[in-house]
């Protein structure tokens, strides 16, 4: 998700991946989600800690090779008022 310079810090991106999570979560057979985004993207790490997204251990592990980080959030984690 890209959001020009004048929709940024309003809370767009915030609004935008929660409600993404919650219709990924109504379908019963997903129980985890993922987000992917470049080790250096301060932007995209703090957005997905705000939702509530957590490192996944195992993905760290390959964060220095790779240069992405993965962080995940479990649907018995996940709370609609987000």
């Amino acid at each position: 998700m890209v959001l020009l310079p004048l929709g940024r810090g309003l809370g767009l991106g915030r609004e935008a991946l929660a409600a993404l999570v919650s219709l990924a979560f109504e379908e019963p057979l997903i129980n985890e989600v993922y987000a992917r985004f470049a080790a250096g993207n301060t932007a995209a790490r703090n957005l997905v800690a705000r939702v509530g997204f957590c490192p996944d251990c195992a993905a760290k592990v390959g964060e220095q090779e790779s240069g992405m980080c993965e962080r995940s959030i479990h649907r018995s984690g996940w709370c609609v008022s987000k």
